[in-house]
């Protein structure tokens, strides 16, 4: 997939979080307008197994320092889907973000 082409298309096809995972378009996805939008729907279920998955592939961006969580509080589109992972994760993922 190439995000900058294909977000309404992702969109269309309703790919899981798991799935974007597998496909490494988590991180795309978060810094671009519609995608963020798109994450933050598939969040908004607050289905615990969908943010465990989302926290969990974001974790490892982390340790693989492929990914900072303070550039994503800081970027124009991801602060918000941030900001609702906070609000829908459990206390103990809250405490591992």
């Amino acid at each position: 997939y190439n995000v900058s082409l294909s977000v309404k298309q992702i969109s269309r096809q309703r790919l899981t979080v798991s799935q974007l995972a597998e496909l490494d378009l988590i991180k795309p996805l978060l810094f671009d307008r519609d995608g963020s939008r798109y994450i933050q729907s598939l969040l908004s279920h607050r289905n615990s197994n969908t943010v465990s998955i989302l926290i969990q592939h974001l974790l490892s961006l982390h340790e693989n320092k492929k990914f900072d969580l303070s550039e994503l509080a800081c970027h124009e589109y991801g602060n918000y889907a941030l900001g609702l992972i906070f609000t829908v994760c459990s206390n103990a993922e809250l405490k591992h973000l």
